[in-house]
């Protein structure tokens, strides 16, 4: 799959859904946050709508647990493999960049960081 490629079926499957339905799936999956799969799977059950939509909807929630799944990125992680648009990807795509974000305020709480930013303001 590519950026900006129009999907005329999942337009169709998305517009299936009925307005009670979403309401309840969203309801469900954000009850279930901090849990980083449920709510994933929750919202994946809509007609039309898989991981990188899903990624949407719960990054713009929870930015800190829920990375926007974006396939350059993607591509650029060491050890994901190919690009897939999974949940089962999306699931180790979410786990590498918290890693990495956890491993980057580790760095800035020793002052790793902190003198780089030093530096900048030069």
């Amino acid at each position: 799959m590519k950026r900006g490629v129009y999907r005329a079926r999942n337009l169709v499957l998305v517009k299936s859904n009925s307005e009670a339905e979403v309401f309840e799936r969203s309801r469900r999956a954000f009850s279930e946050i901090p849990d980083l799969r449920k709510p994933v799977a929750q919202l994946a059950e809509l007609a039309g709508v898989g991981a990188a939509t899903v990624s949407a909807v719960l990054a713009a929630l929870r930015p800190d647990l829920f990375p926007f799944f974006d396939e350059d990125v993607a591509d650029q992680i060491p050890g994901l493999g190919k690009v897939a648009f999974t949940q089962a990807y999306y699931f180790r795509y979410g786990d590498a960049l918290r890693a990495r974000a956890a491993s980057l305020r580790g760095k800035r709480g020793q002052g790793g960081l902190n003198r780089s930013s030093q530096q900048l303001k030069r």
